[in-house]
């Protein structure tokens, strides 16, 4: 079932995703005392180019990227997505370990991933699955079943599919309780749809 919300929603969706890519330049590496305490504490920077971290795929397109405790260690974890060209993998999970990070394919298939994305325990499972929306060449929204505890570097995730119809290009994605009724929902915009004024889709 969908409904619709007004423009007001769009204009909340799209100054936090404008926040959101801005923290880079607002978070640059520098040495930041912490409020009220005593320990400093410094920011590094890890770059593929210099080995730091694996290349998270063949794609010259990193399109969307989310921070999130996949493992339930208590260490957040990020996930880097990519789209073609070149083939995938499309989604890739990058696992903090004690001293390093490794990398964990999430999805294989090269898959047309617009920018956005968000992570929910969808299937009631106890831990996080991870959304993510199709481009301007699709007209796709998917999630992938997180599956702890059974952990593996090249063991894919189960992928399902939120939405295959309709226009393409899904921007951005939130879940929320938007209708009041104390259950979360999935909002998306489609910018491809030919909603009028601005109005952003949700699925419950």
């Amino acid at each position: 079932m969908s409904r619709f919300i007004p423009r007001i929603a769009l204009n909340i969706l799209l100054t936090c995703a404008l926040l959101l890519t801005s923290l880079p330049t607002i978070f640059t590496p520098q040495k930041i005392r912490a409020q009220n305490s005593s320990p400093d504490f410094d920011f590094t920077h890890l770059t593929t180019a210099d080995n730091d971290l694996p290349i998270p795929s063949s794609s010259v397109q990193q399109t969307a990227s989310l921070i999130l405790d996949i493992d339930k260690d208590g260490v957040n974890d990020f996930v880097i997505a990519s789209r073609r060209p070149p083939p995938g993998p499309s989604l890739v999970w990058y696992r903090r370990t004690i001293d390093d990070w490794e990398r964990y394919v999430i999805d294989s298939e090269p898959l047309d991933i617009e920018a956005g994305g968000d992570y929910w325990d969808i299937d009631g499972g106890g831990d996080l699955d991870i959304v993510m929306g199709g481009d301007s060449r699709s007209n796709q929204i998917w999630w992938w079943e997180n599956p702890a505890p059974n952990f593996s570097p090249n063991t894919e995730w189960t992928r399902r599919l939120i939405k295959n119809s309709g226009g393409n290009k899904h921007h951005d994605q939130i879940f929320g309780d938007f209708t009041g009724d104390g259950k979360v929902e999935l909002a998306f915009w489609n910018q491809y749809a030919g909603l009028s004024n601005g109005q952003v889709r949700i699925i419950e």
